[in-house]
């Protein structure tokens, strides 16, 4: 598959080294490694066995707040292949960061070829699902950092930082919204790329016209259809429930209970770092960075703060590229 390649390519491969590298930096620049080995060995192995558990629930409630809709605008193809393509978008998201949006061109893509759907109404599908499940991370971001900044010291660049991603992720998802209510205004723009780039853009401006028209007959069917909205956006929130979990029973199973609004403060902050689109696959290195940061800010030592980000890491980056990996190979056989 072309897509393989691609992240198979050297730029990939380059600035995944990049960020392994300013792992291993910030790794032996703040913390005692014998130390946090320690921490990681030690930790109670059936807590973290179900903190993996979590996470894989946290995926299953997110395919099934996409798979409502789905069935919503009457797309026919099963939950199992939903759920296989959804761990494979995830893959794509880790692995080519583009502000969440690769592995979302690939469901489109994977969902069109394997079953025949529209390009319209699945990119609807896809469309709705992202906006809303990006709002339980904004919501807790939002309110973390509040929380963070307001009880603790945070650095003063981490700070700033953080305000910047907010403000970006904020209002690239009110640009969402509106587009969904008013797809025409994606053609109206579609509209000049002839003019500027010549008719080789005329072919993908008709594409984009009748994938629009389909978009559009989705949502009048969706917008009778409200209590899906409602299903979805508390699956959705199940979901981010879930993930954040996962960061809670890493602390619990380093014998070390973490307050849980610590906690949905780092994590989710943590994960929203994680969508922006500066080329490291994971962004390895700077949620790391950021997350350890962050907990040793909010009180916990800094060693402890280091396993802790480890091991979250390996369930929640490692561990989803992993099965992502194999979901996505499997997927050729379909």
């Amino acid at each position: 598959m072309e897509k393989n390649k691609h992240i198979l390519s050297w730029k990939n491969i380059f600035l995944l080294i990049v960020g392994i590298l300013l792992l291993a930096t910030f790794l032996l620049a703040t913390s005692d490694l014998k130390a946090v080995l320690v921490f990681m060995v030690s930790a109670n192995k059936t807590f973290y066995c179900l903190a993996f558990f979590l996470l894989i629930l946290g995926v299953v409630a997110y395919t099934a707040s996409w798979y409502l809709i789905v069935k919503a605008v009457n797309l026919n193809f099963s939950f199992k292949f939903a759920l296989m393509v959804t761990w494979s978008s995830i893959f794509f998201n880790l692995m080519i960061p583009t502000a969440s949006l690769g592995g979302e061109f690939f469901r489109i893509y994977v969902v069109n070829r394997k079953s025949g759907v529209d390009y319209g109404t699945i990119t609807l599908t896809v469309f709705l699902h992202r906006i809303l499940c990006t709002l339980p991370f904004v919501t807790g971001s939002i309110i973390g950092f509040i929380y963070l900044a307001y009880f603790h010291e945070l650095p003063y660049f981490l700070s700033n930082v953080l305000m910047l991603v907010l403000a970006v992720i904020g209002v690239s998802l009110i640009f969402a919204l509106i587009v969904s209510v008013k797809p025409k205004i994606l053609t109206k723009i579609s509209s000049f790329l002839p003019k500027f780039f010549g008719g080789r853009f005329y072919r993908l401006n008709q594409k984009l016209v009748d994938a629009t028209f389909k978009f559009e007959e989705g949502f009048k069917l969706l917008k009778v259809r409200k209590k899906i909205f409602v299903a979805s956006l508390i699956l959705a929130f199940i979901s981010w429930f879930f993930d954040v979990m996962v960061a809670y029973f890493v602390f619990i199973s380093l014998n070390n209970p973490l307050g849980f609004p610590i906690i949905v403060s780092v994590y989710t902050i943590g994960m929203t770092i994680q969508m922006v689109p500066i080329g490291i696959p994971g962004m390895v290195g700077v949620v790391e960075s950021a997350m350890s940061t962050l907990y040793t800010a909010a009180g916990v030592s800094t060693n402890l703060s280091v396993a802790a980000t480890l091991m979250i890491r390996i369930i929640m980056l490692w561990f989803q590229v992993l099965v992502g990996g194999i979901l996505t190979l499997k997927l050729r056989e379909f």
